[in-house]
């Protein structure tokens, strides 16, 4: 798909944008003085005897995974310290990024080029501490691009820096998102005219799951049972209500409500493998700017999602020895025993349904910890009432265990 030499303009749905990126990397390789087969034989071919120019193209193409991917660490210490953190607590929150096992083998061995994506919100979020409005509504809207996901976060960053900043720093936001959606709509309004607005509102109804993602599984009332309510969709405008009600705590409560809507997303919604990249940056940032707060509790959660994630995809990754192309005849016998090893422990998906529980059940604890520390803090005129029930009690030993916790 991304393998093309001409200059003309394409249009490939929520795929466009990683197209035209990886194409940027195939052209580069190109230009270097190497052999350089066709893309088909390419990834057809016998890597037990890889060739330069073979070599040369796989890493081409997973070139931008392993740039946004450093990236991401960068975007992820920067932001830990504009939290308040220090620079231990930024450097672990580095290293729990860039030496994740699970990262590295979604991100540069599958080759998630969601990682782009959820590079540009985290980049927007740390504009966004920053005050650097513009820049923060520019960098959603590139991620809104790459993935239309980013986009159902702009009514948050809105109200945030109208609440916390005023109508001007509301604007700016909302005029870099705008001139940015603009400037990458603009080619293929140049090409396809009015139909370009049709090609787009046909997005959804193809499948494409990257835009129905927020309304979630369904629901129905009984006085309508006609009606279907997503669950993600309901938590969406929740939160967006609770947002508007705060009164007091500072700018930063955006970061909280954010993670807590990408958990409900894992609690509620659409699974993909892909989509764990999505969470994964914002939720690391959380648990490493906590710096001496952390407790076992929370460390269990946050290693569990990461577990969850894993077993989930293991389907995907151990059935293709960890996406490992070339494997020297010394080693075939053992990967020839973890795959065939791995199909007998997974048949009848026993294992991706129980990761599938699990991760259902530690989002949901999770998102309902991260929005009683969120919203029932001093200073808030909105409290959640959680003296009531078995698990309000827990929660509320769950956050008396978290001695000293401060608010950001």
């Amino acid at each position: 798909m991304a393998s093309f030499t001409d200059m003309g303009v394409y249009f490939n749905g929520p795929y466009t944008f990683s197209r035209y990126l990886m194409n940027l990397f195939y052209r580069l390789w190109m230009w270097l003085p190497i052999e350089h087969v066709s893309p088909s034989k390419a990834l057809e071919f016998n890597m037990s005897s890889p060739t330069l120019g073979v070599v040369g193209y796989i890493l081409a193409l997973k070139s931008p995974m392993i740039l946004f991917d450093l990236l991401t660490g960068w975007v992820l210490y920067r932001s830990i310290l504009e939290l308040g953190s220090g620079k231990r607590d930024a450097m672990w929150g580095l290293a729990l990024w860039l030496f994740n096992p699970y990262l590295t083998l979604s991100i540069e061995m599958d080759g998630t080029i969601d990682v782009v994506s959820a590079f540009f919100l985290t980049l927007a979020m740390y504009l966004y501490l920053k005050e650097r409005d513009v820049s923060a509504g520019l960098s959603l809207a590139v991620g809104a691009f790459a993935r239309f996901y980013p986009a159902v976060f702009l009514p948050f960053f809105l109200v945030s820096t109208r609440k916390w900043g005023g109508w001007r720093r509301m604007l700016r936001v909302l005029a870099g998102f705008s001139a940015g959606f603009a400037a990458a709509a603009l080619p293929f309004i140049a090409k396809f005219h009015s139909r370009f607005i049709a090609m787009l509102m046909e997005l959804p109804v193809g499948g494409n799951r990257e835009f129905t993602w927020f309304f979630g599984h369904f629901f129905t009332v009984n006085a309508f049972p006609e009606a279907r309510i997503g669950v993600v969709a309901v938590i969406y405008t929740l939160l967006l209500i609770m947002l508007l009600k705060v009164r007091g705590g500072s700018q930063r409560v955006l970061f909280d409500v954010t993670v807590i809507l990408l958990v409900g997303f894992l609690a509620f919604s659409h699974w993909n493998r892909y989509y764990s990249i999505w969470v994964a940056p914002l939720v690391t940032m959380d648990y490493a700017a906590r710096g001496k707060t952390r407790f076992k509790a929370y460390r269990a959660m946050f290693t569990l999602l990461f577990l969850g994630w894993f077993l989930f995809g293991a389907r995907w990754h151990v059935s293709d020895f960890f996406h490992i192309r070339y494997v020297p005849e010394v080693f075939a016998p053992l990967r020839n025993a973890v795959v065939e090893g791995w199909s007998w422990l997974s048949a009848g998906y026993l294992l991706e349904t129980f990761s599938r529980a699990m991760l259902a059940a530690v989002s949901t604890v999770y998102m309902a910890y991260l929005s009683l520390r969120t919203f029932n803090i001093k200073g808030f005129q909105l409290q959640v009432e959680s003296s009531r029930g078995v698990f309000a009690a827990f929660m509320k030993t769950v956050l008396n265990e978290e001695r000293g916790f401060k608010h950001l």
